[in-house]
């Protein structure tokens, strides 16, 4: 199963959520909050040193 590792108002994580659907893959939606500064958890940054939205 995917993860996708996003935040509600994030367009770009809204078009890869309508892309999973289309094509049919199974998949979960991990919430990070951004205006609490989820993207600098360090388990996030393991994943995406970036601290990009959305990961996949």
């Amino acid at each position: 199963m995917l993860k996708l590792y996003s935040y509600y108002r994030s367009s770009a994580a809204f078009c890869v959520r309508i892309a999973l659907e289309i094509k049919g893959l199974d998949w979960e939606s991990i919430p990070v909050n951004l205006r609490l500064g989820g993207q600098k958890q360090q388990r996030f940054q393991q994943n995406n040193p970036q601290g990009l939205i959305p990961l996949l």
